[in-house]
């Protein structure tokens, strides 16, 4: 056998470390493209029906739902900063709004928690302020959060054009349903009370 020199070994490691980093990215970009193409040749569902909505750029997900890409943390502070300006959510999938949610919850930043919510009148559960108040009297933090850090990829499933929610695998092949809603304006936010 033939002994060979590290710096070739490191740089056959280096080149095979970019050709594979390349060859991914451009597997995902394609996937996505076919994912797109084949979601658009589809029928739209009935109300009745559910529909799987394909991960698209702007859901993929890392280290789980606890964790902001950079793209979603600029859009949380220009939600922030616009103070609570719901165009500016315009664009964003359901599942970029709940990790948005639970990173408030997180950073126990109550009022954009609260702007997060679905907001159409007849969706509104509690007011503003019974939900500062509340979250001033309940200093217990939510069980969730650790199973949350854990998820990294739900599905969400469409049950009407305008509602649906996240499907997050649990124990024993059950799941979680973490619902959502459009409000008026076509903006994805979340339900009141979400899981039940």
């Amino acid at each position: 056998m033939k002994a060979v020199k590290p710096s070739l070994l490191l740089g056959t490691v280096v080149l095979s470390t970019l050709i594979s980093a390349c060859s991914e990215e451009t597997v995902q970009q394609n996937t996505s493209q076919v994912q797109l193409q084949s979601t658009a040749a589809e029928a739209t569902p009935s109300a009745s029906q559910e529909q799987l909505v394909t991960p698209g750029k702007d859901q993929h997900v890392s280290k789980g739902m606890l964790h902001l890409t950079e793209e979603e943390n600029s859009l949380y502070e220009a939600f922030l900063t616009s103070h609570y300006d719901d165009l500016v959510l315009k664009q964003a999938a359901p599942l970029t709004i709940a990790k948005l949610y639970l990173h408030a919850e997180q950073a126990n930043d109550w009022e954009t928690q609260y702007e997060l919510y679905i907001d159409d009148p007849e969706y509104v559960r509690w007011s503003r302020e019974e939900h500062l108040q509340a979250q001033k009297t309940d200093q217990s933090a939510n069980p969730l959060l650790p199973f949350y850090a854990e998820v990294d990829q739900p599905e969400f499933i469409h049950t009407s054009k305008a509602t649906g929610y996240l499907k997050i695998p649990a124990e024993n092949g059950e799941f979680i349903g973490f619902q959502m809603r459009q409000n008026s304006q076509g903006v994805w936010k979340v339900s009141f009370m979400p899981i039940q």
